[in-house]
């Protein structure tokens, strides 16, 4: 007979295959036994089967066992307020070029930089924050 587990709130078939087996080796077997995708969102109380597993990690499985450690990793894009970083930038309206060559201000931070050689460009150790 098959192993049920139930998912808890944000988990995801890559925390499941980790915290039972130790590794994220097993995700594709932890699918294919579920009928799921490996990206899926999986509801609270779902019961997911425990296919026979290939790899186990044993020192990471006990560690997860004995610290009753349950990984939830699972997050929407509406749960994120604020995305920051140069893929959500847009030029001149919160990713702003200032100053001369070498130098440029994003955000907060401002950072002053030399030309060594052409296409080569070196970092001071100084790093402004206004």
């Amino acid at each position: 007979m098959s192993q049920k587990i139930n998912i808890i709130s944000q988990q995801t078939l890559f925390d499941v295959s980790i915290q039972l087996t130790g590794t994220i080796e097993n995700v594709f077997d932890f699918a294919q036994e579920n009928s799921l995708s490996i990206t899926d969102s999986l509801d609270i109380n779902t019961k997911v089967v425990m296919p026979n597993k290939k790899f186990e990690q044993n020192l990471t499985k006990e560690y997860y066992s004995k610290n009753n450690l349950k990984p939830s990793t699972d997050i929407s894009f509406d749960q994120v307020t604020d995305l920051e970083g140069i893929d959500y930038w847009i030029i001149e309206e919160n990713f702003i070029v200032q100053g001369g060559i070498g130098q440029t201000s994003v955000g907060e931070f401002q950072i002053d930089s030399n030309m060594d050689t052409l296409g080569d460009m070196i970092v001071e150790q100084s790093l402004i924050i206004n």
